[in-house]
């Protein structure tokens, strides 16, 4: 997508055409409007595709005019996570060295006196001046550069570097900063030297020991999850903070307001697993995502009066329903043994046939559990499969509730 293509795609006549075909699918907005517009139908249908995931992903700030590709909308942040951003950081300049799209700029731009947007490739930095543009925003400065040269031109004064590094295989994984573009540990020191502070926006599924040793000096690691999903893990460096970094697990609403936080500062309570005895009627506790990614199950076990349910599972069990938990939360009808015929038996005897199966330190696929057992999807009860302390293999029969 080149100037002139963004352009006409713009043009009051195709917007209208998106607007009045908006609750078709781009594949029957094609058909319909095949040879019937001067416009290109091919673009004008990925621009519908991308305008019905944009009102999802931004709902608030997505408006007639602006331009998106698919990938340039995947590998942006949500509005929620938008939001967040605009109000951690602030400063008087901003440094969005991997702007892409350039929906992070448009956060930062609420919260910073100036933004300097980068970007190298043409499409995604013509597609964020655009829409810079179209939004009515004027404190963006737009550079159509490496990072690595406007880190070596005459800046002072950064009170935040942002970088959201991307992989350079696409087909890979999992990765390493350092195969990333630009590469993040190479650019360590320059960085740090700049900015007084830095965050680095990482994959959900980013190792986190391996990230402590490949950014020294880190003082947070924010792992940020929205209606139970992890959608960004952040990696901040603060230059008043030099220490063993922080794991933060922040849980967002839709606004992008904080709901929850765990952190691995608090100091954790004496338990014993082997006091955790669970029964019927007891509740099962599963936190969410992003306190599961960040390892801070045995940090909020205080909070709601639970005991984690083994070390190697992030169960926790209490013995009252919790007002709030982050996570989800099941009231235990029966604890079985994993042996086939009982719990064969325990099915037929409760006519249970439609079922949820979850399963964590278990060595059978959920697909294998629904097999072996013919059940099918539904709402009939949830089967937890798991090991106890003792490392036996159990399956835990319950509702959700709350």
């Amino acid at each position: 997508m080149n100037a002139s293509l963004i352009k006409e795609l713009s043009e009051e006549s195709a917007q209208r055409l998106l607007e009045e075909h908006a609750h078709l699918s781009p594949a029957e907005f094609a058909l319909k409007l095949s040879g019937k517009t001067e416009h290109p139908i091919a673009e004008l249908s990925a621009l519908l595709d991308c305008y019905q995931r944009a009102a999802s992903k931004f709902p608030s700030l997505h408006t007639s005019g602006l331009m998106y590709t698919r990938k340039a909308i995947e590998q942006s942040s949500g509005e929620a996570l938008m939001n967040f951003k605009s109000q951690r950081y602030s400063g008087k300049l901003a440094l969005d060295l991997t702007g892409g799209l350039g929906m992070d700029s448009i956060a930062f731009h609420k919260s910073f006196e100036t933004v300097l947007y980068t970007e190298p490739d043409t499409i995604p930095f013509e597609l964020a001046k655009h829409n810079h543009h179209v939004l009515g925003i004027s404190n963006i400065d737009h550079h159509q550069k490496r990072a690595e040269e406007i880190l070596h031109s005459e800046i002072e004064d950064v009170d935040l570097i942002y970088f959201d590094p991307s992989r350079r295989d696409e087909n890979q994984r999992f990765v390493r900063l350092s195969d990333c573009e630009p590469d993040v540990i190479a650019l360590w020191p320059k960085l740090t030297s700049l900015a007084g502070k830095i965050a680095v926006k990482l994959s959900p599924m980013y190792d986190l020991k391996q990230l402590e040793r490949e950014l020294p000096g880190l003082s947070k690691i924010l792992v940020i999850s929205v209606r139970g999903e992890v959608k960004e893990i952040i990696a901040e460096w603060d230059q008043d903070i030099p220490k063993k970094p922080e794991i933060a697990a922040i849980l967002l609403n839709d606004e992008g307001e904080i709901v929850y936080k765990a952190e691995s500062q608090k100091s954790l309570s004496d338990f014993r697993l082997d006091d955790c005895k669970i029964n019927a009627g007891d509740f099962l506790l599963e936190p969410d995502a992003a306190i599961i990614k960040a390892q801070l199950s045995d940090y909020i076990s205080d909070d709601f009066n639970a005991i984690k349910f083994t070390q190697r599972v992030d169960y926790l069990i209490s013995k009252k329903q919790p007002e709030y938990f982050p996570g989800t939360v099941y009231r235990i009808r029966e604890i079985l043994p994993f042996k086939p015929k009982i719990l064969k038996k325990y099915l037929r005897q409760h006519h249970l046939e439609k079922v949820h199966i979850h399963k964590r330190d278990f060595p059978k696929t959920v697909a294998q559990l629904f097999k072996d057992f013919r059940l099918q999807m539904g709402e009939q009860a949830h089967l937890i499969f798991t090991t106890n302390a003792q490392g036996e293999l159990i399956c835990i029969i319950g509702d959700r509730v709350g």
